[in-house]
């Protein structure tokens, strides 16, 4: 019974996915507040 059997391909793309998205949203914020110290 191998249905535990772990596809490394697929745990590799599903995080650097996660990571990918996590970090993007994560800068938001700080490239926000950037502009809005350089506008002022």
């Amino acid at each position: 019974m191998d249905t535990f059997s772990f596809n490394y391909e697929q745990i590799l793309t599903a995080t650097f996915t996660l990571f990918a998205v996590i970090d993007v949203l994560g800068s938001l914020p700080v490239f926000i507040g950037f502009e809005e110290k350089m506008g002022r």
